[in-house]
């Protein structure tokens, strides 16, 4: 197996497992006040996100048509999951040390606070726009992310009814990392059965 299509495989497995994480830790964040369960589901969130960065890359490399958009939108996309992947460390430490979220409002620290879940809406919408506009296989898994990072970020603006857009985001774009992530997997192999023949 070739170091490129080593580097799908991995990404594929990443964003399969970026998507059950994804869509489990909010379901379990959102249904439980026990503080053990909470920190079970700050922890599959936080593991969601490292795999996330794995998965971007693969995505592009596998999906994109390599343009400027494809890759401004993967860059931001990773800078932007390496941000809030600190930000849910710090909130999973918070559970058992209170203090811990002081961390996120030091002056040389809350502009990540500020600009990581920007970056990472902002960079995940690009991603999913380009993979709708590229069209064949990897269409749906664009509308699915598109779909559901912009219902999932909207959140914060609708009150009560944060919950519900909390959880059906985060479902929408889990499903959209695991159909992808069965995509590129599937289109590896097909590469692998073709270079042995």
């Amino acid at each position: 197996m070739s170091k490129h299509l080593s580097l799908r495989w991995l990404g594929s497995i990443a964003a399969i497992v970026t998507g059950f994480l994804l869509a489990g830790g909010h379901l379990l964040e959102e249904t439980t006040n026990a503080e053990t369960w909470i920190m079970l589901a700050k922890n599959m969130i936080f593991l969601a996100h490292l795999a996330m960065a794995f998965a971007f890359i693969a995505i592009y490399d596998s999906h994109s048509n390599k343009n400027v958009w494809g890759a401004a939108g993967m860059l931001l996309a990773t800078a932007g999951t390496i941000f809030v992947t600190a930000i849910v460390f710090v909130e999973t430490a918070s559970i058992t040390m209170p203090d811990a979220t002081a961390l996120l409002d030091g002056s040389g620290v809350s502009w990540i606070t500020g600009t990581g879940p920007l970056l990472f809406v902002l960079g995940i919408v690009m991603v999913g726009a380009e993979l709708i506009i590229r069209g064949e296989k990897a269409r749906a898994g664009g509308v699915l992310l598109v779909m559901g990072t912009i219902l999932f970020a909207s959140a914060e603006f609708i009150g009560v009814f944060a919950p519900v857009s909390i959880l059906t985001g985060s479902a929408l774009t889990g499903a959209g990392f695991i159909w992808l992530g069965i995509h590129i997997n599937k289109a590896e192999e097909q590469q692998v059965s073709e270079s042995t023949i």
